[in-house]
């Protein structure tokens, strides 16, 4: 199964105190385009401190690339646990959101507190996927590219009190 999406640019989006924002084009075409439910799958990065997001449509890869790895890992004679941490990752931690016609969906508290996202949340397009980081985790922790699309979206935010996508 290869999913049809390309999540590609960034956005920096406003965020209230219930978790609700509203989803950037890059993500709501994509998501638009290749589905006819209007939800996304939102869970924990793997390595990063920020949330991984995808389409529905998507989902079998992520089963798929679990399988590959347990294999893989299971050959090498690695043990058990890690394939079953990974699964808890993948498929425990993550949340089917719905959003609505206008694009607003409500991140749960328990992935915003992972994440550390507070009041505005980065959106980084990473091909089938796309990242949701804090700004300032991606400032502190973010690699050099990361780093310079954070600082760009937030200089260009200045001033702005509600963003609501791409500037």
């Amino acid at each position: 199964m290869q999913a049809d999406y390309l999540f590609n640019g960034s956005a920096l989006v406003a965020v209230d105190t219930q978790g609700r924002l509203f989803l950037p084009p890059l993500v709501r075409h994509q998501i638009d385009r290749c589905s006819d439910v209007q939800r996304v799958l939102i869970g924990p990065h793997e390595i990063y401190p920020c949330l991984s997001g995808c389409g529905r449509a998507y989902a079998p890869v992520l089963i798929e690339e679990l399988e590959r790895r347990r294999l893989r890992e299971e050959a090498a004679g690695g043990e058990p646990q890690a394939h079953y941490a990974r699964a808890h990752r993948m498929f425990g931690a993550q949340e089917d959101v719905a959003y609505s016609l206008s694009g607003r969906i409500t991140i749960p508290l328990i992935l915003r507190r992972k994440a550390q996202i507070e009041r505005q949340a980065l959106f980084i397009g990473t091909g089938a996927t796309f990242e949701i980081w804090s700004p300032v985790g991606a400032l502190e922790q973010g690699d050099a590219d990361l780093r310079e699309i954070a600082s760009f979206q937030l200089d260009q935010s200045s001033g702005s009190e509600n963003s609501k996508g791409p500037k």
